[in-house]
């Protein structure tokens, strides 16, 4: 690991620090701008869970841990009377359950003569804090001054911002046995209170003059959420009716199904009535019981979870015709929430070519126990996302209303009445149509009369309607871990960054810190787009000539490019031809300098830089704008020869500058290349260079050029029926006999083979055996995916001594869960 980050490092200073590369510029959060002035704002402030904490981790955000400090109430250490505030400040303090055990901090003697050391726990955890005066008065002279806390989230943590007590994150719903049903004001007033936080008001169940009330209910509590709960309990008003009976139950994760309301098929539910249900739940979980209590004694009823429980839906069932009365019913979560998501607000970028992203984590509690998955996207507008309102039909729209603005458009449908007349999407007499109309609009067009962020918060809460990720315009998030490529395009004006926190145990978080990417400003060219043919009826397995034709516009701005860099699922065969078109003048056929000549090629030639197992690189003559500073377009055709191995091949293709000069070696790696010069002192880096992306568009007609298969894209769609069936394949082994004397002719073996069939990653296996099956060289052992591949064997063996000549068994073995393939080929070693 250690190694790892000096090597990150050694870059990073090195693109930096380099004059060639000043415009390699480092984005951070937070030193360009702070976690929290990143995040983007809630779309519903008033329901809104804020599941990220920005104070506990230094330059570094993690998942919420609902917790806080009760501070000990200052009374005075001798006397009985206290003020009205002391004895509120006390009361509230004892309401409060100790998150930790509580120690004494200084040796303190008690009233009996008993001495309590430093460290003797006065408090144990999950109990219930003091609210006499003489045992805060022993805390006080223990010297505890503060106290953490669990935090009662069914009344909904943190605050809202709204007045109203009942406008938090908990849902209610109550099917019930009552034989006349709640009033209107009891489920919207007397149940509020019982999550208000405020032990002197509650819902209350009392027999009135003449009125013979069956007081049986159930009531179903949904946090909103998934915390880990270490305690539920209820109680009633102080001097009040407790519950003399009941049943608590537990959503068990999982099991949640969607439902239109109550499902009347459920035994448990007996036969219910139907008051007017506050919020009728879109989903509930299978419950199964956690307490019984069919006679109670106990004011308050409560329930411990040792270890928390990751717990979102808990039920309550009234198993009493008693009166009793509900004051507060709480839920405590103790530890990391089980899952938190943090975005940032669209933010802007120059038009750039992206790098390397990196960040640290930062692990609390068992390292297994605990992931962060960081996702990058970009995108072309300022709003990622596409916002729908409810109409009054119940039709989920995502265009404005006519009071913001309205949404006039122009009928594209063919053939329509209304073809090419401006029309309102919003009118009554095309409610049928608005969608189709509205689907037939251009890109540009349904953009322009979009919801916008702000008409969507205004909104009336009856026509809030769902939200979805904007693919059309934002390239979709994507993951990455520290140190990749970014693998969203380049080039557009807005990105955002999601982090995704989640802990399998409450004790265990990841917080990461010191997000930052590299950016190139300004693109190499101001647009590049490519595509290859023949894109179908290619046979998989089998060498194919394709063409891969790239298209750039270069503005003055633009540095231009002299590299193009191909990725391949296999080591191609020979690259056969390149040629430049530049704008208003004719095609070059340009000269090919082989791979291994250190010349450097003119200003009609092309160099082959690499040609390795997943790509192929090769130098060009530097391309940028014209001498008279004014725009132009170029064509560049790449002829050469390779093969598929999957149904579906996407030939991801990108440019780049170098201009280092001469150098010791070059090495292609995720995000860039990497220019590295040999010294006694070990390897230096020159510099590090970034690849801009290459599009994909309609750059040639194929079809009528060259009478191939055109698709206007960088993928290739094979015919994998000839392959075998094995998931190794298309083993070569060159030169055989080989002679690994050191003289060096044919001093190496050169394996070649084909993996099929592989979306995850499978384990293959090389090894050398003589005849008698005595292992002699292990080659590699590598994780691989489908693909073509190549390794070399030296001629040695285990020990690193040379074979005797004769003939050897090359063993290349492939394993996944579900299969296993070997291919046996034969090996000679001469001398």
């Amino acid at each position: 690991m250690p190694c790892g980050i000096y090597w990150i490092c050694l870059l990073l200073v090195g693109a930096v620090s380099c004059p060639s590369l000043a415009e390699i510029q480092i984005f951070s959060i937070p030193k360009d701008i702070s976690w929290e002035e990143a995040e983007q704002p809630p779309l519903r402030p008033a329901k809104f869970f804020h599941s990220i904490d920005f104070g506990r981790i230094p330059d570094g955000i993690a998942s919420l841990e609902p917790r806080r400090i009760a501070e000990v109430p200052d009374i005075p250490l001798d006397g009985d009377v206290l003020s009205a505030d002391q004895r509120d400040r006390l009361f509230r303090f004892s309401r409060n359950i100790a998150q930790q055990d509580v120690a004494a901090e200084r040796e303190v003697e008690r009233e009996n003569g008993r001495v309590i050391e430093v460290g003797e726990i006065l408090l144990p955890r999950l109990s219930n804090l003091p609210g006499s005066i003489g045992d805060v008065r022993l805390l006080l002279r223990a010297g505890v001054q503060q106290v953490p806390v669990l935090i009662n989230v069914a009344e909904s943590f943190p605050k809202t911002e709204v007045a109203t007590k009942f406008s938090k994150n908990i849902n209610l719903t109550s099917p019930t046995y009552f034989e006349h049903a709640l009033t209107q004001d009891q489920k919207e007033v007397e149940f509020a209170e019982i999550f208000d936080g405020n032990p002197h008001t509650s819902f209350e169940r009392v027999d009135k003059p003449g009125q013979d009330i069956v007081k049986k209910m159930i009531l179903v509590v949904d946090l909103d959420r998934f915390f880990p709960l270490s305690l539920i309990r209820f109680y009633p008003k102080p001097g009040a009716l407790r519950l003399s009976a009941y049943t608590l139950r537990l959503g068990v994760p999982g099991t949640e199904r969607t439902i239109a309301g109550l499902d009347l098929e459920d035994p448990e539910n007996g036969n219910p009535g139907f008051p007017k249900y506050i919020k009728v739940a879109e989903a509930l979980p299978t419950f199964v019981i956690a307490q019984s209590v069919p006679v109670n004694r106990q004011d308050t009823a409560a329930v411990f979870f040792e270890p928390p429980r990751r717990l979102r839906y808990f039920r309550l069932d009234v198993d009493t015709n008693l009166d009793y009365d509900l004051a507060e019913m709480e839920a405590f979560a103790d530890g990391f929430l089980p899952s938190a998501s943090y975005v940032t607000r669209v933010l802007a970028l120059p038009p750039s070519t992206l790098g390397r992203i990196f960040w640290e984590e930062e692990k609390i509690g068992d390292p297994s126990q605990s992931q962060a998955v960081l996702s990058f996207q970009t995108g072309l507008t300022q709003e990622s996302e596409i916002l729908f309102r409810k109409t009054d039909f119940d039709d989920e729209f995502e265009w404005q209303r006519q009071e913001d603005g309205g949404a006039l458009v122009v009928d594209r449908r063919t053939g329509s009445e209304t073809f090419d007349q401006q029309v309102d999407l919003n009118s009554p007499e095309l409610r049928l149509d608005a969608r189709e109309i509205f689907s037939a609009l251009s890109d540009e067009e349904r953009l322009a009369v979009r919801l916008t962020r702000e008409q969507y918060q205004e909104l009336p809460g009856n026509q809030i309607s769902k939200v979805e990720p904007d693919l059309r315009f934002w390239s979709g998030f994507q993951p990455l871990e520290s140190g990749d490529a970014i693998n969203a395009p380049s080039g557009r004006p807005y990105f955002q960054v999601r982090i995704d926190f989640s802990s399998e145990s409450a004790r265990a978080a990841t917080a990461i810190r010191n997000l930052r990417f590299e950016f190139e400003t300004p693109l190499l060219a101001r647009e590049a787009k490519g595509e290859i043919a023949p894109a179908a009826d290619v046979i998989a397995g089998r060498d194919t000539l394709f063409v891969f034709a790239l298209q750039t516009s270069l503005a003055p701005e633009n540095a231009g490019f002299n590299r193009l860099h191909i990725r391949t699922p296999a080591r191609i065969s020979a690259i056969e031809s390149v040629s430049v078109e530049l704008e208003d003048s004719p095609v070059r056929e340009l000269r090919r300098i082989p791979l291994g000549d250190r010349r450097e090629p003119g200003e009609d030639e092309f160099k082959e830089v690499a040609i390795e197992d997943q790509f192929f690189a090769v130098e060009l003559p530097r391309l940028r704008t014209a001498e008279d500073g004014i725009s132009q377009t170029a064509l560049i055709r790449v002829k050469f020869i390779g093969r598929v191995i999957d149904f579906r091949t996407r030939f991801q293709a990108h440019v780049f500058l170098d201009t280092l000069g001469a150098r010791d070696r070059t090495e292609f790696v995720d995000g860039g290349v990497v220019v590295i010069n040999e010294s006694e002192a070990g390897p230096d880096t020159l510099g590090f260079l970034l690849l801009q992306e290459v599009g994909e568009g309609n750059v040639v007609n194929f079809a009528a050029a060259e009478l191939l298969e055109d698709r206007n894209s960088l993928s290739v769609v094979a015919d994998i029926s000839a392959q075998g069936k094995e998931l190794v394949d298309n083993v070569e082994v060159a030169p055989n006999p080989f002679t690994p004397n050191g003289d060096g002719v044919n001093d190496e073996l050169v394996i070649s083979y084909d993996v099929l069939r592989l979306i995850r990653p499978g384990l293959v296996r090389l090894e050398v055996f003589d005849l008698t099956g005595r292992r002699q060289r292990l080659i590699e052992e590598l994780q691989l995916t489908s693909g073509g591949y190549t390794e070399t064997w030296d001629g040695r063996d285990e020990n690193g001594e040379p074979v005797p000549p004769g003939i050897y068994l090359l063993r290349i073995r492939g394993d996944t869960d579900t299969k296993e393939s070997v291919v046996l080929k034969q090996v000679a070693v001469a001398y």
